[in-house]
């Protein structure tokens, strides 16, 4: 029989320094050879850490907290080790790093139950739901992988192993690393909520995350030209001089999709340049993204199936997602 072997190391990573100048704490765990390395977001003075002992050999608060916090994730560690002995199961080093994370494969996971939302939502469509929503909930699923890979070196997380924290990180995330502004980055974590209620009410999921969060979104106060402002513009200029407004052809549908542009009525063409029309001759078997050139016009696009779809497309100067 083939020797067992396990072990717990702590080490910290002089050559990344933090911020404060402290380095970041990580943890080694070995399992028949095999070894992961896992950041537990603690930190230590580079001149106080004692590899020997794998602890701070301060004596002051911060120092006293960390070697405290030290002993219970390695006691947890190898209590998880036991348990799978015990149970009987095939130990490999990424199944204990996946248990100490709180993965269960008998349990949810937040992004299983995300993708089984969205994989429901999408079948809705034209139902329940339309595209650009189930686009919306996809896209807050791909940010949510990405965090997760970041933050805890997993491709998921358990729903039970979610905390307050966790939504703050996700906040931050959108704006930092996606760069959303306040309400955007409300959006998605209200996508997130919707989910996280969903496994509430399946008792999926022990405490709610969100119980004390409170969304604050960013009142907007947009200025409005007044009457006489916009005749003297008119006067002076012609908005058909001003923007050309830009869409791409319908290629690579075989006449599925029509896309038509109309004049505006003589008296509206100095507000309107024109009207267009973006429509299906059939149902279509696939997804057809088509694609909005960032032209600097405004659009007012009205969905002629759910007139609640309604909404402005307003200056941009990047593209941020497909239109389905």
């Amino acid at each position: 029989m083939a020797r067992k072997s396990f072990s717990v190391l702590f080490f910290i990573k002089k050559a990344k320094l933090l911020k404060n100048g402290e380095a970041p704490v990580c943890m080694r765990i070995t399992v028949n050879g095999c070894m992961v390395d896992i950041s537990i977001k603690r930190s230590c003075p580079v001149n106080l850490w004692n590899q020997a002992k794998e602890n701070s050999k301060g004596k002051d608060r911060m120092s006293v907290e960390l070697n405290h916090y030290l002993e219970i994730t390695r006691s947890h560690v190898h209590q998880i080790y036991r348990e799978l002995e015990t149970s009987g199961k095939v130990i490999t080093v990424d199944l204990v790093r996946k248990l100490f994370y709180g993965v269960d494969e008998d349990n949810k996971t937040l992004l299983q139950v995300f993708r089984e939302h969205n994989e429901q939502s999408r079948k809705l469509i034209d139902k329940d739901f339309v595209s650009k929503t189930v686009q919306r909930y996809e896209t807050t699923t791909r940010y949510l992988e990405e965090l997760i890979k970041k933050e805890y070196q997993l491709s998921d997380i358990a729903l039970n192993n979610l905390e307050a924290n966790f939504i703050s990180k996700f906040d931050a995330f959108l704006k930092i690393e996606k760069g959303c502004a306040q309400n955007s980055a409300i959006t998605r974590l209200k996508n997130l909520k919707k989910i996280i209620r969903i496994a509430l009410e399946n008792d999926w999921i022990k405490k709610d995350p969100f119980a004390y969060y409170r969304f604050k979104l960013e009142e907007t106060d947009p200025e409005f030209l007044t009457m006489d402002e916009i005749k003297i513009i008119l006067l002076e200029y012609n908005i058909r001089s001003l923007y050309t407004p830009v869409q791409p052809a319908v290629i690579g549908t075989n006449g599925e999709v029509s896309y038509i542009e109309l004049p505006p009525d003589a008296q509206l063409q100095d507000f309107i340049y024109c009207y267009w029309n973006l429509k299906t001759i059939k149902p279509l078997d696939d997804i057809y993204n088509y694609r909005v050139v960032a032209d600097g016009c405004i659009d007012i696009v009205f969905n002629c199936t759910n007139y609640d779809e309604t909404y402005i497309m307003g200056y941009c100067n990047s593209f941020c997602e497909d239109w389905h």
